[in-house]
C-alpha cells in the first residue's frame, strides 16, 4: 500500500524528504515559517525574560503546593529558553 501523500502546512505542495515530513514544511516554505515562528514566539520570550527578573516568581517553596508550583515554573522557563 502507498504512503499517503503529505503536504506542506504553508502552500500545500506534497512533502517528499523525511525531513520535510518531519517538520511539515516543504524546503521552500522552511526560512519563512521559521522566521514567522520565531517573530511570534517573541513576547512570550520577552514574559520569560520579565518574570526571570521577578524576584517574586523564585522564592523558594515552603509548602508542598508552593514547591509543586516553583518546580514547575523552573520547567516551562527551562523549555522556552531552550535549556534541557
Amino acid at each position: 500500500m502507498a504512503e499517503p501523500i503529505v503536504y506542506c502546512a504553508v502552500c500545500t505542495k506534497p512533502l517528499r524528504t523525511r525531513h520535510e515530513h518531519e517538520v511539515a514544511v516543504c524546503s521552500s516554505c522552511g526560512p519563512a515559517y521559521r522566521a514567522g515562528a520565531k517573530a511570534a514566539l517573541a513576547p512570550l520570550r520577552k514574559l520569560v525574560d520579565e518574570q526571570a527578573e521577578d524576584e517574586g516568581l523564585w522564592f523558594i517553596g515552603q509548602t508542598a503546593p508552593e514547591a509543586y508550583l516553583q518546580q514547575a515554573l523552573r520547567r516551562l522557563h527551562a523549555a522556552i529558553e531552550g535549556e534541557p
